[in-house]
């Protein structure tokens, strides 16, 4: 990760956990999941006329570990360490909510519009109608992920998570459900199976 002027130039999504860092010097440390990512998103079970039962649908899983790492092991490389220990399936995930003067949110989206050229412009003027002025998007695979770089408090992230409810052609509602009920949000830092690549960002608010 090269540095400028302004601190570090991001690239992927473990830069963009270290970039977070850089603009909030008072989070101590981070958590973090590993979890066995669904390989097959329900979007395309549905594109097929498929359906689930809704006692599949309303299944809510969690990571099998959690662990929390300090800033300053973030900062020289334990992640990347981390994901190369990962078991064949696993993907590694970072945790939005951090213990600063109060329990506050690192903002979060995982949306679903196809990360296509021209998807892009519309994804980053939905991500503004939420309020958010610094952040990335990066594409996670078939489609994008949002980080900002202003944190949260509680409050304020329930209303960005309830709102972006309402964008329901951009944002994955399934994932924002979820991520309601545990109470923060997640998004991955790693490979996933059918995506051989980081997620990397396409685009700096």
């Amino acid at each position: 990760m090269k540095k400028s002027a302004k601190g570090v130039v991001p690239k992927n999504a473990i830069d963009i956990v270290k970039k977070i860092l850089e603009e909030n010097p008072n989070i101590a440390c981070l958590d973090f999941g590993i979890y066995r990512p669904e390989l097959r998103h329900f979007n395309e079970r549905k594109k097929k006329g498929e359906r689930r039962s809704p006692f599949e649908a309303t299944e809510h899983s969690k990571s099998k570990q959690y662990f929390r790492l300090p800033r300053k092991d973030i900062l020289v490389g334990t992640i990347e360490k981390k994901i190369a220990k990962l078991f064949p399936g696993e993907a590694l995930q970072v945790l939005s909510k951090v213990y600063v003067e109060d329990a506050m949110h690192i903002p979060m989206l995982d949306l679903e519009i196809p990360a296509r050229k021209e998807n892009l412009l519309f994804a980053v003027e939905s991500i503004k109608a939420l309020g958010q002025k610094k952040g990335a998007i990066l594409v996670s695979g078939a489609s994008y992920h949002y980080w900002g770089f202003e944190l949260l408090y509680l409050d304020e992230w329930q209303t960005f998570m309830h709102k972006s409810l309402l964008l329901d052609d951009v944002v994955d509602r399934r994932w924002v459900g979820h991520r309601l009920l545990d109470g923060f949000s997640n998004l991955r830092l790693s490979e996933k199976g059918n995506y051989g690549f980081l997620p990397y960002v396409i685009e700096m608010l």
